[in-house]
């Protein structure tokens, strides 16, 4: 049996503010009854706009209605403001003629409230779409890293790009990103396709190239992690299986430490842990709402390794292993 769809929060303010159709109601209104969660997430929302359905506005003065539709016929809008923007004159008796609003203290306070609900309604909704602005912009990115290790490999026979680093090559504080470093200078990778966008930090590929050493020991940029090279498809005409070969930060190690609480279910920080961009050693890219892959393998983790030194390698050729 096919998963039924998830509802979005603006289907559910639809759905309080009677603006779906009368067939998307009683959809809802079924699913409702099976699934206790949707119907609570309704009564939430129904909670919190309860004050907007409360609020009346008060019946005009006899004639006000006249008047006011009188006057906007042979009031301009500059006129307007201008007029109501100034004291009226001084009276003959020499009282402050100060033009008063026509809000009641009550009515101010009752439409600074509505606007506060419907912004408190609305923010997560727009944080919402700015994650996901962010996340593909990020995948769009890791797409780019991909394309260019698929081209550096078939210029140079299936190998991967890897230098020559001194022993012990201890990955938390040395940058295992340095690898790139082949393909960044030969123009098949460009330096920002090495870190995620959401860090909005901007560099100059061409600066960048000049010196690379620098750049890689940057700290204000959420750089890539990559698979340990002592693991995983070191040629990518040789394909095992389809493995990563990078991803977004690992949670594990957040700068260059161990993290105190790191478990096997932490998603990267790089989205607000609701998952992570992986680039695969076929090229693809996509974003996993977990990092575990579906044979069980953790991309953060070597297998069967609880503490970390900065010197653990893969236990196994197939063990996916992204590292800083």
């Amino acid at each position: 049996m096919s998963e039924k769809p998830h509802i979005l929060d603006e289907q559910i303010i639809a759905f309080v503010c009677g603006a779906m159709s009368r067939e998307e109601r009683a959809t809802l209104a079924s699913r409702m009854v099976d699934d206790a969660e949707l119907a609570s997430r309704v009564e939430a929302v129904r909670r919190t706009l309860a004050p907007l359905e409360a609020w009346r506005a008060p019946e005009p003065a006899p004639g006000a209605v006249d008047a006011i539709m009188e006057r906007v016929g042979r009031t301009t809008p500059l006129t307007y403001v201008a007029e109501t923007s100034k004291l009226a004159p001084v009276s003959a008796e020499g009282e402050s003629g100060v033009r008063r609003s026509r809000f009641t203290l009550a009515q101010f306070f009752a439409v600074a409230a509505s606007i506060a609900i419907l912004l408190s309604v609305l923010f997560p909704t727009i944080r919402r779409v700015d994650d996901s602005r962010l996340q593909t912009a990020c995948l769009s990115g890791m797409k780019n890293l991909g394309a260019g290790v698929m081209n550096y490999a078939a210029a140079y026979d299936g190998a991967m790009p890897r230098v020559h680093m001194a022993q012990p090559a201890n990955w938390l504080s040395n940058p295992q990103r340095e690898h790139y470093a082949p393909a960044i200078r030969l123009r098949f990778v460009a330096p920002r396709d090495l870190f995620c966008p959401s860090t909005g930090t901007a560099v100059d590929d061409e600066t960048v190239r000049k010196n690379l050493e620098a750049f890689f020991q940057r700290t204000d940029v959420r750089f890539y992690t990559i698979q340990h090279p002592a693991g995983g498809p070191t040629r990518l005409g040789v394909q095992f299986r389809r493995m990563p070969i990078a991803g977004d930060e690992n949670p594990m190690f957040p700068q260059g430490a161990i993290a105190p609480d790191a478990d096997d279910t932490l998603n990267s920080p790089a989205h607000r842990g609701h998952g992570q961009n992986v680039l695969f050693s076929d090229g693809s890219a996509s974003f996993l709402r977990s990092p575990q892959l579906p044979d069980a393998d953790n991309i953060w983790r070597a297998e069967n390794t609880n503490t970390y030194q900065g010197t653990e390698t893969p236990v196994s050729a197939t063990d996916s292993f992204l590292i800083p």
